[in-house]
């Protein structure tokens, strides 16, 4: 379910084809799976008009009832620079959003009221040396397969471009697909760790984030765009995540 906060907030960027803001239909749609009981998460792009709203955007979240939410920096085109459209999102921007975020989730955890936020569950996960599920956590890149109405099929849904095509459902099997000489660039060139990286402290919880947030250099994989803004997050944050961790193991979560 993608909803990016409360109407004013939603309805900036998240408009239907004739301009109008979906803020309603979406609240609509989530009633009806909460009638019919079934599962699902909230997923919101952080840009740089909402990112300073951290606050208002998790309580309203929150007072809605969702229980499972993820938030995700917003992506130029990539033919654009970083940094040149109306709702880019600024490493220093993402950095303060990220801290409150997690201190409005922390002081909540520490009150009883679990919220799962995807980023932190596997930022946690990884503290106890557990294996993260979301992939931008793992370091480099696996094959996501996502298969497109004309059965073509690419690594990633960041990736769905001419040159990523991995195959076809139908002409090729997820085997040939998998080991395709494009699959296999694509998960080679992803393994690429910067040498600020592996000095870093907080790499092995951050393993430089996702590779469509990395710079590109001669073809090279580099450094996270908001690698900045992942070392302010967990200096600020360290203490926090001591105490969320003690928390959630007397608590046995």
């Amino acid at each position: 379910m993608s909803l990016d906060g409360p109407a004013q907030i939603n309805d900036l960027n998240r408009v239907d084809v004739s301009g109008k803001g979906t803020f309603n239909r979406v609240i609509k749609a989530a009633d009806a799976l909460d009638r019919q009981g079934a599962a699902y998460n909230v997923l919101s792009v952080v840009t740089g008009k909402n990112a300073r709203s951290a606050e208002k955007i998790y309580n309203f979240l929150k007072k809605q009832g969702f229980r499972y939410l993820q938030f995700i920096p917003c992506l130029e085109p990539f033919s654009s620079e970083r940094g040149e459209s109306a709702y880019s999102l600024s490493p220093k921007d993402y950095a303060e959003f990220l801290v409150k975020i997690f201190n409005l989730w922390l002081s909540d955890l520490l009150k009883g009221n679990y919220i799962s936020i995807r980023h932190i569950d596997n930022q946690l996960s990884v503290m106890l040396g557990r294996p993260p599920e979301m992939c931008s956590a793992f370091g480099c890149c696996n094959i996501q397969y996502v298969i497109e109405a004309d059965k073509s099929v690419y690594p990633c849904d960041f990736y769905v471009l001419d040159g990523y095509k991995i195959g076809e459902i139908g002409k090729n099997t997820f085997e040939e697909m998998r080991n395709s000489e494009t699959a296999v660039k694509f998960i080679k060139d992803s393994q690429n760790v910067p040498d600020e990286c592996k000095a870093c402290p907080f790499y092995c919880v951050c393993r430089n984030g996702c590779r469509r947030d990395r710079s590109s250099e001669n073809g090279i994989i580099g450094k996270n765009y908001y690698c900045d803004s992942y070392k302010y997050y967990y200096a600020k944050c360290n203490a926090g995540f001591i105490k969320a961790l003690s928390f959630l193991n007397q608590n046995k979560r």
